[in-house]
């Protein structure tokens, strides 16, 4: 039995190929293609260098991964490739950091008692490597999506005290060891974290007299209390879309084109006119609550904003 010498690892080294016979080198010399002779012989498990094949030919062609542009053989080979979300996300931060403006160095306002309905007001205290500690501040005015050309309002950046940065919604502001990343919704803000260089997610710390932090203390002062008005304002977003989402069904198949093409469809639910603004505001409310919490879901807080 032939003995198998043993890599680093324990992982066995293969043989080195055998040397081509006189007739096989004879054979390539008359194709054209003149005998390669390498200087010293091959440690064993080295690959060839090009053109070491007849007639240049590289035999490494074959040993690069396919390629990810589509095709058969890409979609073996990437199965379940999951950077396209990742690379999706990159591609979103780095728009809304375009966004980005200088600020104009105002000072900060405190919040007032009036302002939890109007503005929303958040802070990221950061350490430093040598001990200093920096802090941020992170201000959308509802108010403001009134008055801007696309609808969506802006945040303000504060470092320090001093109006430092401001953007357009959806935000991303570059800061230490990483971003923030601010986005908005019809009922209040659905995301205000900062996202590290290493992918780590931590949301900002609410002001203490702001909706959110007057959520946040009655979180940590009675949590069963929180998790019942949590519970509520789900119930009240489900039952609504149950309810409504077959009278929506209904209008919309009494459509000219629509009724021409699929026919009629009517409701098993028919409800009172003011039985379905009763549910309409419960789920605005609902999911004005779900906002302070920074809750968001797509299918049920759409729904309860008619989109």
């Amino acid at each position: 039995m032939t003995a198998v010498p043993v890599g680093a690892g324990g992982a066995a080294v293969p043989a080195p190929p055998a040397p081509a016979s006189r007739g096989a080198r004879d054979r390539h010399h008359r194709d054209g293609a003149p005998p390669v002779r390498l200087s010293r012989p091959l440690a064993p498990g080295t690959a060839r260098p090009c053109g070491t094949g007849r007639a240049g030919t590289d035999h490494r062609r074959n040993t690069h991964p396919p390629s990810r542009r589509g095709g058969p053989e890409a979609a073996e080979a990437f199965p379940h490739d999951d950077r396209e979300p990742e690379m999706l996300k990159e591609w979103q931060r780095r728009r809304a950091a375009r966004r980005v403006e200088p600020g104009n160095g105002k000072p900060l306002k405190p919040f007032r008692w009036w302002q939890p309905l109007s503005r929303v007001l958040f802070h990221l205290p950061l350490r430093g490597g040598d001990g200093g500690r920096t802090d941020y501040a992170v201000e959308v005015r509802y108010a403001q999506r009134f008055f801007s050309e696309d609808g969506k309002g802006r945040a303000h950046l504060y470092l320090d005290g001093r109006h430092h940065a401001e953007s357009g919604l959806p935000a991303a502001f570059p800061v230490r060891g990483g971003t923030i990343e601010v986005a908005l919704t019809p009922f209040g803000l659905k995301r205000c974290h900062y996202v590290t260089d290493g992918g780590a997610e931590h949301q900002l710390v609410p002001d203490r007299r702001s909706g959110e932090g007057r959520r946040a203390r009655l979180d940590r002062e009675h949590p069963v209390l929180s998790r019942a008005i949590g519970l509520c304002s789900l119930v009240l977003l489900v039952v609504p879309a149950l309810l409504l989402v077959p009278q929506l069904v209904e209008a919309a198949f009494q459509v000219p084109p629509v009724t021409e093409r699929f026919g009629t469809f009517t409701s098993p639910v028919q409800l009172p006119l003011w039985l379905n603004i009763a549910l309409t505001l419960g789920a605005s409310a609902a999911s004005t609550e779900r906002a302070l919490r920074l809750r968001y879901n797509w299918l049920l807080d759409s729904a309860a904003q008619g989109e």
